[in-house]
Formats: structure tokens, C-alpha cells, sequence
């Protein structure tokens, strides 16, 4: 996947070298660029203390690095192989590049990093660049940069990064068959192309101090193997050679090359072209396919960002437990106040109504007492009125705007339910309670009681 900015790491003994890249429209442009040489440990000082010194002085020097990390590891520390496979989907093409590597590998598989690149795709096979590095090499390279804090996001190779310069120079044929061989240090990178498609990399550790004419001696070796392999397995075609080197050893080893008899030998100097590392970030930025991160890099980060999950949905459930706590005590805190401000006002309506009820019950107690119609004189003469033969009343009480109690004898039960009765339907009395009722058995009569209320006697002030 394309990355916004990415800067490519290229360690060389005790010389680290980086070029950092970002998208500006539809071309790439170099934001920062930078060599430091290491400082060499001293005799006698711990391996662990050499390396956080050295990891503090990559920490100054790239402080500015922002964005995504890819390292290039040597050419002769990372295995590379092209293949023809059938086109199948990814998930499958991932397990047939394992069981290629596992071929070709003189390692176990368990022990190594593998990826690939669809570098040309058919509606029956695909054209596939396998590359393989052993996990202990990559953290060997790595561990410096891991130490300043800088984890490279991708691990890539060297020679790949120059494939990539080469392609961007457009000193890539874009037909017929080609060697290229670059030569930028102690390692020679060896490049076959078939019409602009990479058939196959090689790489030689030739040394420092070699002299030229060793050095072209050992590339004219390789060429010639080279050469016959790929007539052997992609038949007998012309073939040129490029040689792309520094200006400093281009004419020495054009001139040893064609002493060998290197047939269509064509020299190019690298001075123009970027660094390696520039190559390796050009590849990262715009989606290069290969990346050989140890499984275990993979793994750790994977548990990492379960980790940021799960805490993070921690902290999702406290904040929303927070939030209602604090919703909670804000709505508790609100009805307190608002408890607060009814009593305040009840306090300030309290007197008031008090004094109301207190006028209205005295008017209330003028309007009985000057209310003539339900008198004790009125009220006994209406009881005398409906009061039937054979009742008589022993006993009269009376009380103001409130209640009459009655006692009387009659000679059958029946007389008293027949006065009550008639004292319902006179409507005088909004009500009328017979209470008890004892025969006397001696006289042979019934005496019993009864409560008439008066309008207003029920009235709560």
C-alpha cells in the first residue's frame, strides 16, 4: 500500500545513510537526506553500552525522520528468486511462495522471513519475485535502529532498491535480453532482464581493498555462469551487458570487462543517480510488494494493537461509567437545588395560607352559628315531624354545625329501621348513622341510638 512519507535506512558497516520521500502531486520529492558514521567501540567497553551510544547518536542525527522506516538489507544477506506460478487468488499465493522458498532456502523455513512481488500477472500463470532473509540476519541490521526508537515499518532489499533507481533512470531495456551489473561497494549486484522483467538477481561479497583487475575477474565469472544458466533455462538470445559503477572505477573496469571478452558492454556512472536508500523509499512510498518483517515483529505488534483495543474499550466503558456518574450526581445536585428553591417558596406561601385558613375558618364558624335554618330547634322539630307512633326519644344532643345524637325507645325493631329510613329521604340530614340497637327485656321494648349529620359537619379547613 502507498504510504504518504517514507524514509529508506541503509546500514554499511559503521556508516548509516537515509533519504526520506514524500507525494508532492504525481512525482516524489526528496525531503531530507543524511550519512552518519557510527562511532567505533572501545576496547574493553560492554556490547550493550557500544550499542546505546551508538543508538543515541542515530537518535540525534535522525531526529527529524517522521512518517514510515524501510531498511535495506545487503544483496548477499537476502535470498531472491523469480517464478512463474498459476494465477491463483493471494491467500493461495502466499502458501505457494512459502513451499518455493522452502525449496530454494538452505535454511530452515521456520527461521526465515519470506514475501513477494507479482512483478507480471497472465490470465493462467503470474511471473513472481520470492525473497527470503533468516530473522537473525534482519534483527542483526536492525537492532541499531531498533534501539533509537526507529522500528522499521518494512525490511526490503538493497538490490531491489537498485532496480527501482534503475527503473526511474530508464536504464532498463525494455526489450530483448540484458545483463545489468552494479557495482556501488564490496557488493556487486547482478541484475537478468527479459523485454524490461527481471529473470533472475545474484550478488558477489568481493571485499574491500580488492584490486580492479580481481574485481572484473570475479563479475566476468559470474557473467559467464550467469549467461549459461539463462540459455539453459530461457534458450540461446543476444544478450548485452551494462555496467553501472562510480566514475572512479567505471574506465578501470570497463577496460578489465572487455579485456575478458564481455561482448556488448556498455558503462553508466551511478554519481547521477540517488542513493540506494532513496531506491529502498521509492519502493515503500509507492507500494512496493516486498517486506520481509520478521513473523515475530508481526506477532508482537498484533498483541500490541489487541492490547490498544482492549484498553481502549476499558477506558470507552470507564468514560461512559464516569459520564453517567457525573450525569447522576448533576441531576442529584439539580433536584437538591430544586427541593431547595419549593421550600424557599413554601416558606414565603406559609404564613400567608396560614392566615387564609385562619379567616376562612372563622368565617365559616359566623356563617354556622348565624345560620338559623339547621338551628336545635328547627332540627328536633323536623325530627318530631318524620318521628313515627310508638317511637319515642329519650335523649337529645346537639352540637352546632356538626353532629345530632339521638336515643329512643320503640316497640318492634322494624319502627326504628322505618324512622331512619324517613329520616334518609327528608333530605334534611346529608346523612344518618343508626348505631346500636338492645332490646330491654323487661319492658319488652327496643332502645337504640342514632347520629344525623348536619350540612358542613364533614368540611376539612
Amino acid at each position: 500500500m502507498a504510504k504518504g512519507r517514507a524514509t529508506g535506512f541503509v546500514l554499511d558497516g559503521d556508516r548509516l545513510e537515509w533519504a526520506a520521500l514524500v507525494h508532492a502531486g504525481d512525482r516524489l520529492r526528496r525531503v531530507d537526506q543524511g550519512m552518519e558514521v557510527l562511532a567505533s567501540a572501545e576496547e574493553g567497553t560492554d556490547a550493550g553500552a557500544a550499542l546505546e551510544a551508538q543508538a543515541e547518536q542515530v537518535r540525534k542525527a535522525c531526529a527529524s525522520v517522521k512518517g514510515d522506516t524501510v531498511l535495506g538489507l545487503p544483496s548477499t544477506e537476502v535470498l531472491l528468486r523469480v517464478v512463474d506460478l498459476p494465477a491463483v487468488g493471494d491467500d493461495e499465493l502466499s502458501e505457494m511462495v512459502e513451499l518455493q522458498a522452502d525449496k530454494f532456502s538452505p535454511f530452515p523455513i521456520e527461521t526465515m522471513a519470506v514475501s513477494h512481488e507479482v512483478l507480471e500477472r497472465g490470465d493462467a500463470q503470474c511471473r513472481v519475485l520470492v525473497a527470503a532473509a533468516r530473522d537473525e540476519a534482519i534483527g542483526a541490521h536492525a537492532q541499531l535502529l531498533v534501539e533509537a526508537g526507529l522500528r522499521p515499518a518494512g525490511i526490503d532489499s538493497c538490490a531491489l532498491g537498485w532496480w527501482r533507481l534503475l527503473q526511474d533512470a530508464g536504464g532498463v531495456p525494455g526489450e530483448g535480453r540484458a545483463l545489468l551489473v552494479i557495482v556501488a561497494g564490496p557488493v556487486v549486484d547482478l541484475v537478468a532482464v527479459q523485454d524490461g522483467l527481471p529473470l533472475l538477481f545474484r550478488s558477489l561479497d568481493l571485499g574491500v581493498d580488492l584490486p580492479t583487475a580481481d574485481v572484473a575477474a570475479e563479475i566476468g565469472q559470474e557473467l559467464n555462469h550467469t549467461l549459461i544458466s539463462l540459455e539453459l533455462e530461457q534458450g540461446s538470445q543476444p544478450c548485452s551487458v551494462a555496467l553501472w559503477a562510480y566514475e572512479d572505477q567505471l574506465a578501470a573496469l570497463g577496460s578489465a570487462l572487455q579485456a575478458q571478452d564481455v561482448d556488448q558492454l556498455t558503462t553508466h556512472a551511478l554519481d547521477g543517480l540517488p542513493t540506494v536508500c532513496e531506491g529502498i523509499a521509492r519502493r515503500m512510498i509507492s507500494g512496493g510488494g516486498i517486506d520481509l518483517t520478521p513473523r515475530a515483529w508481526l506477532d508482537a505488534d498484533e498483541a500490541a494493537r489487541h492490547r490498544r483495543q482492549v484498553l481502549g474499550g476499558l477506558a470507552g466503558v470507564l468514560g461512559v461509567w464516569l459520564l453517567c456518574v457525573v450525569v447522576l450526581v448533576s441531576l442529584l445536585g439539580w433536584r437538591k437545588g430544586a427541593v431547595k428553591r419549593l421550600q424557599a417558596r413554601r416558606q414565603t406561601w406559609e404564613q400567608p395560607a396560614m392566615d387564609v385558613r385562619e379567616l376562612r375558618s372563622r368565617v365559616l364558624m359566623i356563617d354556622r352559628y348565624t345560620d338559623m335554618s339547621r338551628s336545635a330547634l328547627e332540627c328536633l322539630l323536623e325530627i318530631s315531624g318524620i318521628q313515627p307512633k310508638g317511637v319515642d326519644l329519650v335523649s337529645y344532643t346537639y352540637t352546632k354545625g356538626d353532629t345530632i345524637r339521638i336515643k329512643g325507645q320503640a316497640s318492634a325493631r322494624s319502627m326504628i329501621y322505618g324512622f331512619k329510613e324517613a329520616l334518609d329521604t327528608s333530605g334534611f340530614f346529608p346523612s344518618v348513622e343508626l348505631g346500636t340497637q338492645i332490646q330491654d327485656p323487661r319492658r319488652r321494648h327496643w332502645n337504640f341510638d342514632m347520629v344525623l349529620n348536619l350540612p358542613g359537619g364533614e368540611e376539612t379547613l
